[in-house]
């Protein structure tokens, strides 16, 4: 299953502003691969944006309760895990 609670909202009349959040719990069930069987796992990640005018600021957190998930037979991914950056567009 994945539940998730998001904000959308642009506080400004003249659009100007965007601000995009969302939260969401992830459950995988277990995995049967070629080399092995995989336990069942649960993450918690996070998405966060700012946009103003063609400039959009964000991050994204997996993992933020440092389960450790296993995605994949013998590789264990440590957590938490933080990317960020900075994009922007200009028209004109």
């Amino acid at each position: 299953y994945r539940a998730g609670l998001q904000l959308h909202t642009s506080p400004l009349p003249s659009g100007n502003l965007e601000l995009f959040g969302r939260i969401e719990a992830v459950h995988r069930g277990n995995l049967v691969t070629p080399a092995d069987t995989l336990a069942a796992d649960n993450t918690v990640d996070a998405y966060v944006q700012i946009r103003i005018i063609d400039v959009r600021l964000f991050g994204r957190f997996e993992d933020i309760l440092g389960n450790n998930a296993v995605e994949v037979p013998g590789r264990t991914m440590l957590g938490p895990r933080l990317f960020y950056g900075v994009k922007w567009q200009f028209w004109n």
